[in-house]
This record gives C-alpha cells, structure tokens and sequence, in this order.
C-alpha cells in the first residue's frame, strides 16, 4: 500500500512553488498526497504586490473532520502558516500523529536573504516554534533558521565558521526538532547546507555549487526531496546529497528560461525526479 503523505502549506496561484511543487514531486514519487492549505497567495513572497487568503477556519474544520473520519497519514509536512490559531490547532494535529508514528517534516517559510518575506507577520517566528517542539525534521534557510535561533537575520549573508553554523544547529534542536538541515547557508566562505542526522547523531556539511540563476520555489522542491527520500529509506544526510544534485541539475537544465517568475517547469524535469527513486 502506497504511504500517505498530508502537506499542510500555502497555495500559490501563479507559479510553481509551495504546494504547486510538492504535490506533483511527491505524487511522482509513489506517495498519495493529501493537501490542507493554509493560505492562498497570489504570487511568490518575492514579489512587491501579493494578496493572501487566511484559511485558518477551514483548516480548523478539515483536521476536525478528519479526526472524526479517522483519517491517518504517514508523515506530515508544514510549511506557511498565516496564523496564530492556525500554529496551534497544527502543532496539535503534528503532535498527536507523530504519537501515533507519523513522521513530522517542518520547512518553515517565512524569509529569505536576510530578512522577513514582505507580507509575513513578525509573528511567524514563533508560530513555527510551535510546530518545530513536536517535528522531526526541520528545514529552513540560513535567514529562517536565524530567525528561530533569535539571531540577526541579517548576519545570513554572512560566512560562518562551522563551530558557529554547527552551534544554530544546535539551538534549532533544542527548541524540540530531532533532525535539521539548514539550506543557503555560509559556512568558511563556501555556500554549503548544514545539518544534524538524529539517527546517526552526526552533523555534516556539503558545498553548494552554485548556478548564477534564481527560480522561485527550489527551496520547495529541495524539502519535497528531503521528505520523500528519507520516507523512502535514505538517510538523511544521503537524501540531502541527493536533493541537493536534483536541485542543481533541474536549476542547470533551466537555467537559459527568460522569464523565471513561473519556477522550474516541473512537467519537464520528471525524469529527474524518476533517477533518484529507482
């Protein structure tokens, strides 16, 4: 029987990042994909103009059905959540199916480069804590992993040392987060991806070998890959080496598209997806 997989994230309606990405990733991945989206946004974060639809009552609604129906799901990810009562009804949820052995995956989007997406409350920050006590995996870019371990998002564009880069690790684990990867990340003057492996109680790093072309939404695709390989067995530090070859290689293929605004064009690129499940 296939696994089932429940996204809980925003849905964008131009351009394929957020759930735009994960779905047909994971679904090509072999899982059944469940969706709950928590907002419903116009266009990337990036962008000077969006419009945003809170959904909390809904959301509020659909796991309290749910529940009801005795719907269950092997793992669960969050990632945007606009809300405070939004935060709290889906640590409630993660919490109580990572007690019934759902495996719980946090990618907490609230910024990038520096700072706070425009549109997205200060308060985002500990509304991903909540989440973040009861989660397995967390992965965050270096600016929102500063955010959460209380340091100036601004020093993201920083190079750290690694007992530095090894240390916001650490306090991302203390806030309850077994396992962590950290994305964007300076670490000795090379852009790396940092982490710790609860399983193999190891930290590691790996360079990024960067492609001078920006796309929305790889940040989607590289913790769709983390999520899906490591259901699939790998462990994490291989599944990060994996996702990160992935990323680079769909960047690579579309790195000569004009217009960028639209993210990778995923129904091209499944091939790519399809090498690393056989």
């Amino acid at each position: 029987m296939k696994q089932r997989i429940l996204l809980i994230s925003d849905y964008c309606s131009y351009g394929t990042i957020s759930l735009g990405a994960s779905i047909p990733i994971l679904e090509r991945m072999g899982f059944r994909v469940s969706v709950l989206p928590t907002a419903l946004v116009s266009s990337t974060f990036s962008k000077e103009k969006v419009a945003q639809m809170d959904t909390t009552l809904y959301v509020r609604d659909a796991l309290a059905a749910w529940d009801a129906m005795g719907f269950q799901f092997d793992a669960i990810f969050s990632g945007f959540v606009v809300s405070d009562e939004e935060s709290k009804i889906i640590a409630d949820f993660c919490e109580r199916k990572g007690i019934e052995g759902a495996r719980i995956y946090v990618d907490p989007i609230m910024g990038d480069d520096g700072a706070l997406y425009d549109g997205v409350s200060k308060y985002a920050v500990d509304r991903t804590r909540r989440i973040m006590e009861v989660a397995d995996y967390a992965i965050p870019n270096v600016t929102e992993a500063c955010l959460l371990s209380s340091r100036d998002p601004s020093k993201a564009k920083h190079s750290f040392s690694q007992l530095h880069a090894n240390s916001i690790v650490d306090n991302l684990r203390s806030q309850g987060v077994r396992s962590v990867v950290i994305t964007s990340c300076i670490v000795e003057e090379q852009p790396s991806v940092v982490g710790y492996d609860a399983e193999s109680e190891q930290y590691f790093t790996y360079p990024i070998h960067v492609v001078p072309k920006y796309f929305p939404g790889t940040g989607d695709i590289f913790s769709s890959l983390i999520m899906g390989l490591t259901m699939y067995g790998d462990s994490l530090p291989v599944a990060t080496q994996k996702a990160m070859d992935a990323v680079h290689t769909l960047v690579e293929r579309n790195k000569d598209v004009e217009d960028t605004d639209n993210g990778i064009d995923l129904s091209a690129s499944m091939d790519v997806i399809d090498a690393l499940i056989k």
